[in-house]
């Protein structure tokens, strides 16, 4: 699998989108060698707003590839997947 995403370890992870209205997003790393969650690794912040974004500074995984799955609620919203290298 090729991911348009690749980040090293401390790099910033941002991520945008157009939000329709005030959210609380969460999101936690997804590792799909391992198959499961990656425990302590999550990704959060204040509510977003119309022209806000959401991320996790720094990165703290190790090398591998991942999926980071975002929730309003208990509810999957959204899955983007990136390479850690």
């Amino acid at each position: 699998m090729v991911s348009d995403n690749v980040f090293s370890r401390g790099d910033q992870v941002v991520l945008r989108g157009e939000v329709l209205k005030q959210v609380q997003i969460a999101g936690k790393y997804f590792d799909l060698k391992a198959g499961k969650y990656v425990e302590g690794a999550t990704m959060g912040g204040p509510p977003l707003s119309p022209g806000g974004f959401a991320g996790s500074s720094p990165l703290n995984l190790p090398p591998g590839e991942y999926e980071l799955h975002c929730f309003v609620g208990e509810t999957l919203v959204a899955v983007f997947f990136m390479t850690v290298r």
